[in-house]
């Protein structure tokens, strides 16, 4: 039996993070490398969707006990936090710039 891809809720904020990036790569870098930057977001949530537990996706116990994040890739400056609810749900809480303080846009659920 295949195995089932889990269902992805993206939270608002990380709906709003991904329009944010998309509109600045847009108009700092182009139309070309926003459609580069969103495919690699859509591989980033597809691949989180399909293998949480992927060897990429890293754990951050220091954030939340299940919380992990998955950089997008070579070239690229920001991550997807997420974390597993349960066997049939992932939840993507931000899609941050790797340079940003963490803590400082952390979802309230996810501090201990």
């Amino acid at each position: 039996m295949a195995k089932r891809d889990r269902t992805l809720r993206v939270a608002l904020a990380a709906q709003d993070d991904i329009a944010a990036i998309l509109a600045h790569t847009l108009q700092t870098f182009g139309t070309g490398q926003a459609r580069s930057y969103r495919m690699l977001i859509e591989q980033a949530l597809l691949r989180i969707q399909r293998d949480p537990l992927h060897v990429e996706c890293r754990t951050r116990p220091e954030i939340h006990p299940s919380a992990r994040m998955l950089h997008l890739g070579k070239g690229a400056r920001h991550f997807v936090l997420f974390r597993i609810v349960d066997e049939q749900i992932v939840e993507v809480a931000r899609v941050l710039y790797d340079g940003m303080d963490l803590t400082q846009h952390v979802p309230k659920s996810y501090r201990p």
